[in-house]
């Protein structure tokens, strides 16, 4: 009995040994007590301390962004300078992906400048053809050229073989196309004879009988005062020794030509030209204007061909 009691007082004490102390109370108004175990961190302002060198970052600050990228300009000239820069850049197969994106857009329909349009054919070309594809090249150089046969590649831009290349498909489409000689201008008839003739001739047969019977009239009178002068003149050539002398008779003679016959003939080929050249201009206006121009494209450029009569 009494081993047994010995035994339930050793196993209280061993439980009581197991159960940890309270924590000790603080009353208000004491200062908080440290625990010494417990580590301080030094600070940079203690002697013998350096500061560290990594910045300390603040937890409530989120961390920078990286910067997005720009914005690609899917315009037809904004991705046509891009396919050159790539070009430029030895990016040979992502420019031929652009330009023949490009080339798409054109067929579908889209409406672009004519020089953008020959820059993506120059540019698509001349890339195929640098790097050997030359079927290729001579089919985007064609499909160029049968749209605007016209089109020159700049030697600034643009290597010779290129320029020679290129000059040889055009040789080949305009001898497929054949040549393209416009229609001829219409020409127009020259003036009828009878527009020289005299007496208001002209005006008669334009239907106007008043101007014809003038300028027949004028000339009617002046032709018939030149020629009786004239006549007159060549019958007194001989002269009456008796009544003047040969002084007297040439000074008449000179008088009545300079005063009679050659002013009656100026007045009657005066009238006569003045009849033509009115008649003219009224057969003129009726026909329409006598010059017309034309174009023809050439390997060299153009031709103008110019027509009409003169």
């Amino acid at each position: 009995m009494g081993s047994v009691l010995a035994m339930m007082l050793l196993l209280c004490g061993t439980a009581t040994a197991d159960q940890p102390d309270p924590p000790p109370t603080e009353e208000p108004g004491d200062a908080p007590t440290e625990d010494p175990a417990s580590p301080v961190p030094p600070t940079a302002d203690e002697p013998g301390v350096e500061p560290s060198a990594e910045p300390v970052e603040d937890p409530a600050t989120e961390p920078a962004l990286p910067p997005s990228e720009e914005p690609v300009d899917r315009s037809f000239s904004g991705t046509l300078e891009r396919a050159k820069m790539v070009y430029s850049e030895g990016g040979h197969t992502e420019a031929v992906e652009l330009l023949t994106r490009l080339t798409e857009r054109i067929e579908a329909g889209e409406e672009v400048h004519a020089d953008d349009v020959a820059a993506t054919y120059i540019y698509l070309g001349e890339i195929q053809y640098k790097t050997g594809d030359t079927s290729m090249a001579w089919d985007s150089f064609k499909t160029l050229l049968e749209r605007d046969p016209t089109r020159q590649i700049s030697p600034y831009y643009h290597p010779t073989d290129v320029i020679g290349w290129f000059e040889m498909v055009r040789r080949q489409v305009m001898q497929e196309a054949g040549p393209t000689v416009p229609p001829p201008p219409e020409t127009i008839e020259r003036m009828p004879a009878w527009g020289y003739a005299p007496f208001g001739i002209p005006q008669f047969r334009q239907g106007r009988p008043g101007r014809a019977a003038f300028y027949g009239t004028s000339q009617a009178v002046l032709g018939g005062a030149s020629i009786g002068s004239w006549l007159y003149l060549e019958g007194l050539n001989q002269g009456d020794p008796e009544t003047q002398t040969e002084e007297e008779f040439n000074a008449m003679i000179n008088t009545r030509r300079l005063f009679v016959q050659w002013p009656a003939t100026f007045g009657f080929y005066a009238a006569w030209l003045a009849s033509h050249l009115e008649a003219r201009e009224r057969w003129s206006a009726e026909q329409g204007p006598d010059l017309k121009v034309g174009l023809m494209p050439s390997p060299e450029g153009a031709t103008v061909l110019v027509g009409g009569s003169f």
